[in-house]
């Protein structure tokens, strides 16, 4: 018989018994797996749906929650994020609602649907409520969500929910018990049917054991042995004695296997010289090549460790910068050095209107252009971008500068802003630009100046008045006066005049903040101007015997200037100059000019100011606490009112100090003039007091 067969008819012996076992096997098992096939999972899917309803439950109070506070911190404050936090979270709201009714039974659906119509309600209210806060009427927004109405549907909202949560949690527990029932019934009955497939399984495994064992000693004799025998031969072989052969024990495959290798080691053996002598040549080649793999490879290894490293760590500071620009509640936008975006925040996005997906790759100044307050687009030259790169430096730009950034509906909103280069080895590779809404802060600036203009309007008669009737009585006109009546009068004049001064200064600030400023240009020599100035404030230079140095070039052309408005500005710095140095002081001023522009000068030995307080030094009513001290009298509006002559007219002011030795203020004017403007009023002119 050959070979194969005899394998063939082993294999069907082997077979049998485990046939046998497979079958009794399956049997059993498929009794055990009935009752945990069906009676658990049904039990779990019971537990399951209990659970998500009372987890839906949860979060529609939470959201409901969410919802309420939003509205009303939006109806207190007007902030604008608490109506973005409201409408987000209102549509999870509606989302968890629709699933609850659509996983409940009939009186699940029946509470929810209640819940969901209440809610409508609410939600109605509320939006009506954030109307009036959007349009600043906050009294009728906090109206709304105080009235009996609100609270009585909020009531209905919160016993539909309270009624779900006690009927879930009766119904979860009678599950449960229902559940644990189950499941120590068919505990019980697999235990049962375990403990007889034990007994049956074991009682086959035995008896297909011993058969096993017969068959395996009877295919040892007629089949294994020559194989063994085969093995041990081959062993010797292997071990380098290649003069050993295998036995030929019959004439089926295993003996013509024997006699084929038996030829095989014949050729073997005469190929083994040839073939040690060519491994000797080519072991000492390999052992070198070795080594320079295993150099190589200890490299490889070193700088993919580091690459990986490198890696963890770019990821980690990526999802620390996505985060941090969540988070940033300002718009932030990044360009390349050719000004196409590659990142924007979802704050920015929600500002300008524009998704994602729809502007990355795109030019910055194709996708939100920029204008300035009456609706003219700036040039690119002039965008604090472009700026930003060709200058290498940040540019930032405040509430005063009036940019806006035109949506992508074509609604403008004003910003502030900051546009920062990033450099990288020395070279300009892109920008950062993070801007922010500042309709807020513009509306609460112009109500702010309109409130200054009334008041300094209403307060003008009476000061008007009480200069009228001091002159009056210090001319005698109501009778001689003693001596210390007269003192007292001066006294009183002299406080009335600083009043009108100070109402002054504040109609002049709210006019031009409001625009409402006249500016009328004439061709004017400014060197007259400082002369005329100088000539009034005598009387001050000599009570303080402070020298004069006054240097007008002489070849300054006429410039068209408003003569009220340059005169304000010499008499503002100059009046500090005097004020602000002591007696005996020196006091300089110069007039000159470049290819482009005047520039003036006035430069004291006094007091300085302190370096830390040097960059509020042009905002309204500041003054510094080393002035403060020194000089009690004056209202801080001055050098703001300077300013902003100075640069309404197309000019730059600026400084140097050094606290204890002096200040240098420098302004420039064009030399192609102030451009004129229609206006309601004209500038208050500064009344120069004895004191100050």
């Amino acid at each position: 018989m050959s070979l194969r067969y005899k394998f063939i008819i082993s294999l069907l012996l082997f077979t049998l018994p485990v046939l046998f076992l497979g079958v009794i096997s399956i049997y059993l098992l498929n009794k055990i797996a009935v009752p945990l096939q069906h009676d658990i999972p049904q039990q779990v899917q019971q537990l399951a749906t209990s659970s998500t309803l009372g987890e839906k439950a949860l979060l529609i109070r939470y959201y409901d929650e969410v919802l309420t506070q939003s509205a009303r911190n939006y109806a207190f404050t007007g902030n604008a994020i608490w109506k973005t936090r409201y409408d987000q979270e209102a549509l999870k709201l509606d989302t968890v609602l629709k699933e609850a009714i659509a996983q409940g039974d009939v009186s699940d659906r029946k509470i929810f649907s209640d819940i969901d119509a209440s809610n409508t309600v609410l939600i109605q209210m509320e939006q009506e409520s954030m109307v009036f806060a959007e349009k600043g009427d906050l009294k009728s927004a906090i109206v709304i969500l105080d009235s009996p109405e609100y609270i009585a549907q909020k009531q209905i909202y919160q016993t539909g929910i309270n009624s779900f949560v006690t009927k879930k949690g009766i119904a979860f527990d009678t599950v449960v018990l229902e559940s644990a029932q189950t499941l120590e019934n068919v505990t019980k009955e697999s235990k049962t049917l375990i403990t007889t497939s034990i007994v049956w399984i074991g009682g086959i495994i035995i008896i297909s054991l011993i058969f096993v064992l017969v068959l395996a000693f009877i295919l040892g004799n007629n089949l294994i042995y020559p194989i063994i025998v085969f093995k041990n031969n081959v062993q010797k072989i292997t071990q380098g004695q290649l003069e050993e052969r295998l036995p030929i024990m019959s004439k089926d495959e295993l003996g013509q296997l024997a006699e084929s290798f038996n030829e095989m080691m014949e050729s073997i053996k005469e190929s083994k010289s040839i073939i040690n002598r060519k491994v000797e040549e080519q072991t000492q080649e390999i052992t070198t090549k070795n080594k320079n793999m295993e150099d190589q490879q200890k490299a490889i290894l070193n700088i993919l460790e580091d690459v990986e490293l490198e890696k963890k760590q770019v990821t980690i500071e990526k999802v620390k910068y996505e985060g941090l620009l969540t988070s940033i509640a300002d718009g932030v936008v990044a360009t390349d050095h050719e000004e196409n975006i590659i990142l924007i925040n979802q704050a920015g996005r929600d500002m300008l209107g524009w998704k994602e997906e729809e502007i990355i790759g795109k030019k910055l100044t194709d996708i939100v252009p920029v204008v300035n307050e009456k609706g003219q687009k700036v040039s690119e030259e002039l965008r604090p971008i472009r700026i930003a790169l060709m200058t290498k430096k940040p540019f930032i730009a405040g509430i005063d500068a009036r940019y806006y950034y035109v949506r992508k509906d074509g609604t403008k909103i004003p910003i502030a802003l900051t546009a920062a280069p990033i450099i990288f080895n020395s070279e300009v590779i892109g920008v950062i630009d993070v801007f922010r809404d500042v309709t807020h802060e513009q509306n609460v600036d112009r109500m702010k100046t309109e409130f200054i203009s009334l008041a300094s309007h209403q307060l003008r008669t009476p000061l008007s008045a009480m200069k009228w009737f001091g002159e009056m009585l210090l001319h005698g006109d109501a009778g001689v006066l003693s001596t210390d009546q007269k003192e007292m009068i001066e006294n009183i004049y002299t406080s009335n005049e600083r009043m009108i001064e100070l109402v002054n200064s504040l109609l002049n600030i709210s006019r031009i903040e409001s625009g409402r400023l006249m500016v009328d240009p004439k061709p004017t020599d400014a060197g007259a101007i400082i002369q005329d100035v100088v000539k009034i404030l005598k009387q001050k230079f000599d009570e303080k015997n402070q020298t004069v140095v006054v240097s007008i070039n002489e070849h300054l052309p006429l410039v068209p200037l408003d003569q009220k408005l340059i005169h304000e500005v010499y008499t503002n710095l100059i009046t500090n100059a005097i004020k602000y140095t002591p007696k005996g002081g020196d006091i300089q001023i110069f007039l000159s000019k470049n290819d482009t522009d005047l520039v003036s000068q006035v430069t004291d030995n006094g007091y300085g100011i302190p370096k830390s307080e040097q960059e509020r030094i042009f905002q309204k009513f500041f003054r510094a606490q080393n002035i403060v001290k020194m000089e009690t009298e004056g209202t801080g509006l001055g050098l703001y009112l300077t300013k902003s002559v100075v640069e309404s007219s197309g000019g730059k002011i600026w400084f140097t100090s050094e606290e204890g030795k002096g200040t240098t203020f420098f302004f420039t004017i064009p030399l192609v003039g102030m451009t004129a403007k229609k206006g309601e009023v004209g500038l208050e002119e500064k009344k120069v007091t004895q004191s100050g």
